[in-house]
């Protein structure tokens, strides 16, 4: 292989953040004429080549390929099959990946080899975000402590993988991930499922000093886009895991559990939010995005997905 490391962006119509991925590239603490960098530009219909034609005078080895098969894992997929080295990493376009972030990665390869690693990431604000928001909402961090991780997953906007896993396991699965403007899921999740259960040492590595700034764009500020979020995740998280779920409920069962879940959530958010402990919660967006929505919501997306199942029980 070419080059020390590959580093792949996946992006649809995100030209006007393509910027924070690409110069946190630009500043990043070591040689980039010894890895190379792919823009995979998932279908976008704005300005996203000219963004890369900007930055392409400026980055070598930097790559573009269009890829008209919309969705991420389609995308990413791409970037196994046009990357050129053993090891391929995954940003995303709009994250901003402080300096030692490829230094800190290779020397994890160098060291560790592990088959998949990752970190976590933290907000990254353009504007100040309301009050009652917190830096937690927007941020992922599996352990404090670095060392191989069993249950837990890596975050799909900072992951690397070796190459060679991807080919044999045939990528992601494009039944998972965002597609265009549709919200969803897991496609993480499903591979690094099959990561662990192809073979028990096939190892993944979690390093919270290996973490990025992930941007809060305006509309993650909404408790609109925390109810779309949770319910696309608890989806695509049960489509994930169907096959192996023994006993699903009859559908009467299932209707039930939803249109219950549907009324606990109207009753949590009017009634149970007055009733809150505003010392624990002293702006109603904190009850209803820490409590409402993910107690119910997140039931509403799996009964979901399960009443379109063909597996009922009797």
């Amino acid at each position: 292989m070419a080059f020390d490391l590959s580093i792949a962006i996946c992006s649809y119509n995100r030209a006007q953040y393509l910027p924070i991925a690409l110069d946190s590239i630009l500043n990043q603490n070591y040689d980039l004429g010894c890895i190379e960098l792919l823009l995979i530009d998932n279908n976008s219909t704005d300005n996203t080549k000219e963004v890369f034609d900007v930055y392409s005078k400026r980055i070598p080895n930097f790559r573009y390929f269009f890829e008209i098969k919309q969705g991420l894992s389609h995308a990413r997929n791409r970037a196994i099959s046009e990357c050129d080295s053993n090891y391929l990493g995954y940003l995303d376009d709009d994250a901003e990946a402080p300096k030692h972030w490829i230094n800190h990665a290779l020397r994890i390869i160098k060291d560790i080899g592990p088959d998949a690693f990752g970190g976590p990431f933290i907000p990254l604000h353009l504007e100040t975000p309301p009050k009652w928001f917190k830096d937690s909402y927007e941020s992922s961090w599996s352990t404090d402590d670095a060392g191989y991780i069993h249950e837990n997953y890596l975050n799909g906007g900072n992951m690397f993988f070796r190459r060679q896993l991807l080919v044999d396991l045939n990528g992601f699965s494009s039944r998972y991930g965002m597609a265009g403007n549709s919200i969803a899921y897991a496609e993480e999740i499903e591979l690094q499922n099959r990561i662990r259960q192809s073979d028990q040492n096939h190892k993944i590595y979690y390093d919270p000093d290996l973490f990025i700034r992930h941007l809060v764009r305006p509309i993650k500020y909404t408790l609109k886009w925390r109810y779309k979020s949770i319910y696309a995740n608890a989806r695509s998280r049960t489509l994930s895991r169907l096959t192996n779920i023994e006993y699903i409920p009859k559908k009467r069962r299932l209707i039930f559990e939803y249109l219950k879940n549907l009324l606990l959530y109207r009753y949590s958010i009017s009634i149970l939010s007055l009733l809150r402990d505003r010392n624990i919660y002293p702006y109603y967006q904190q009850f209803v995005y820490e409590v409402s929505i993910p107690k119910h919501v997140s039931e509403i997306g799996r009964i979901s997905i399960l009443l379109k199942s063909d597996s009922h029980g009797n």
